[in-house]
């Protein structure tokens, strides 16, 4: 029987831990037959991340399949060295969205694991909603503030509707209602 060695494997949490290899045993006895090793569901998948573009983004990595899109959000971000600027991005594996875990994706998709996964990441749009700091002009007409506003088809009237509980019919060649 040869001595087991020990093999290292890294941890979802960055970690590497050793641990011995099973034993491997030669002998079979002839009246039992042999037992089938239950199959064990892999742990990881071999992944490359590229842009939207197609062009690859760092080395191919061994990713848990437990992975969530904020997890490998934050890889992302390293493997671009965006620093404090982290960019939120969208991942996809093929036309379909991560949007829990990486072990759903490929469930979901039915992929085998032991081909290398390419991941496209997209950055999604960052909206700041800034506030109003100054009235340019008044239209007369509601009492209190103004809840909606919507215009017609052809864009030569529009409708507002106020809080005094009053719609306004305006033509915006005059401004009237």
């Amino acid at each position: 029987m040869a001595p087991a060695t020990k093999k290292q494997r890294v941890s979802d949490d960055g970690n590497a831990t050793a641990y011995p290899a099973p034993e491997l045993s030669h002998e079979q006895n002839d009246d039992e037959e042999t037992e089938t090793e239950d199959e064990e569901s892999p742990m990881s998948i071999i992944a490359q991340f590229q842009s939207e573009d197609g062009m690859s983004v760092g080395p191919q990595l061994d990713i848990p399949l437990s992975s969530n899109v904020n997890q490998m959000e934050v890889l992302v971000n390293e493997l671009l060295q965006n620093g404090k600027n982290k960019v939120p991005y969208s991942l996809f594996v093929g036309e379909t969205e991560i949007t829990t875990s990486l072990q759903a994706t490929v469930e979901e998709l039915k992929l085998s694991t032991e081909t290398a996964l390419t991941i496209t990441f997209q950055p999604l749009a960052v909206f700041r909603v800034r506030p109003v700091t100054r009235c340019s002009d008044t239209l007369q007409g509601h009492s209190e503030a103004i809840l909606h506003v919507s215009f017609s088809p052809d864009g030569k009237k529009l409708a507002s509707g106020g809080g005094d509980a009053t719609v306004r019919f305006w033509d915006t060649n005059t401004w009237r209602h």
